[in-house]
């Protein structure tokens, strides 16, 4: 089926990061007034022989325990309105293309799909580059009880997009917002263009702040990579916030070596912007 306009999709799988997934898509959904799209993948794509009839239907009966699994794990009272597909794509496509008119995508951060990864990598990390929408990978959090988004800045275009996010994100729940800047500088001393990229930050950030009163912000300019500064904040953050870097030679999102950082090592969610 198509995507609902404007759902939260969460891909689904029998695995404990998954319903993890699909708890915070529902309850990101329950936030933003959205419906809920659940995607379960059956990957019969790389086989040696297309499955028979009869390993089909298993898969399908399968993939339908699935769905129920994850609709059993909705929050109690969850009253936004739920769809849900099989898709014979293998995960990473068919999530790929429900994104193209969903709202925000929702994946765990170790669901992959069998054998999908020994090709190509993770699920979450095709998504990171190919995602028609944000995406989210849900991890456990080191610190369930925090109470900020942290969002890297580094004065560009996708950066701005990615802290316009958090402080949207911030302002529905009640959060503050930590911006990250990290630099490569010796401590103290700053350049022309790095001089140049924290005034882009701090314009950027006064201009969404001002649209956002809600969400009290501050800002870091740490003398530290900003890989090891964000994936090092997001041990006590709610979620960490990256943009991508424009689009790469093959169409999709550059995620740069922040955005790698990020997806293997943050210690909380992490929200992909576009």
């Amino acid at each position: 089926m198509r995507t609902p306009r404007g759902a939260v999709v969460v891909g689904v799988e029998d695995a404990p990061d998954a319903r993890l997934a699909v708890r915070w898509a529902a309850d990101e959904a329950d936030r933003r007034a959205a419906p809920l799209h659940l995607v379960h993948a059956l990957d019969v794509g790389y086989r040696e022989l297309p499955p028979t009839t009869r390993e089909y239907r298993r898969l399908r009966h399968r993939g339908e325990r699935v769905l129920d699994s994850a609709r059993a794990v909705l929050p109690f009272g969850f009253s936004r309105p739920v769809s849900s597909e099989i898709d014979d794509q293998p995960a990473a496509p068919a999530l790929v293309s429900a994104s193209g008119d969903a709202l925000l995508t929702v994946v765990g951060a170790r669901a992959h799909s069998i054998g999908y990864e020994l090709l190509v990598g993770s699920v979450s990390l095709h998504l990171a580059h190919h995602a028609a929408s944000p995406l989210v990978v849900v991890r456990e959090s080191a610190d369930p009880v925090a109470a900020r988004v942290v969002v890297g800045a580094d004065g560009s275009p996708g950066a701005e997009t990615a802290l316009r996010f958090a402080l949207e994100a911030a302002a529905r729940e009640g959060l503050t917002v930590t911006v990250l800047h990290g630099t490569s500088g010796r401590p103290g001393a700053v350049d022309q263009e790095q001089a140049k990229r924290e005034e882009a930050i701090a314009a950027a950030v006064a201009t969404w702040s001002a649209k956002y009163p809600e969400a009290s912000v501050s800002v870091r300019v740490e003398p530290r990579h900003p890989a090891r500064l964000l994936t090092d904040a997001s041990a006590h953050a709610r979620l960490l916030v990256v943009g991508s870097h424009g689009r790469g030679v093959l169409g999709g999102q550059r995620l740069g070596p922040v955005g790698q950082a990020a997806l293997h090592h943050a210690r909380c969610p992490v929200a992909f912007t576009r």
